[in-house]
């Protein structure tokens, strides 16, 4: 299965993402934070990154342009709740990067990343 990094400032979204991910096999290392997940991805390889947009300490759109530096074709997932988020401005959604609205779909999520497991596999 995939190794997913999973960015959110809330603990509840990481716990909740995290246990669903976790439970279809997937190995998740979670963050608070973008500069905690700079970090993190420059220690080990992930599959992909989901990540939430709005965060102290380094924003989810911040995040993107950092991964992308060395990265191009990592699938990255952004996530907000607010989809008109000015941050959003200029962001390049293709086939690597993709928005998800919160709430999530878990459902969606699982089968999401179960493609993504399944292309590395």
């Amino acid at each position: 299965m995939a190794a997913i990094l999973v960015v959110d400032d809330e603990p509840l979204v990481r716990t909740t993402v995290k246990a669903v991910l976790n439970r279809a096999g997937h190995t998740v290392v979670f963050c608070e934070n973008g500069h905690q997940a700079l970090v993190a991805f420059g220690e080990r390889r992930f599959d992909a990154v989901l990540s939430d947009v709005r965060m102290p300490c380094g924003d989810g759109v911040w995040l993107l342009h950092e991964i992308r530096k060395v990265a191009a074709k990592l699938p990255v997932f952004l996530m907000t709740g607010l989809p008109d988020d000015p941050r959003l401005e200029g962001v390049i959604f293709d086939a690597h990067t993709k928005l998800l609205k919160k709430p999530l779909d878990l459902r969606g999520l699982r089968a999401m990343f179960a493609q993504i497991g399944e292309r590395r596999g």
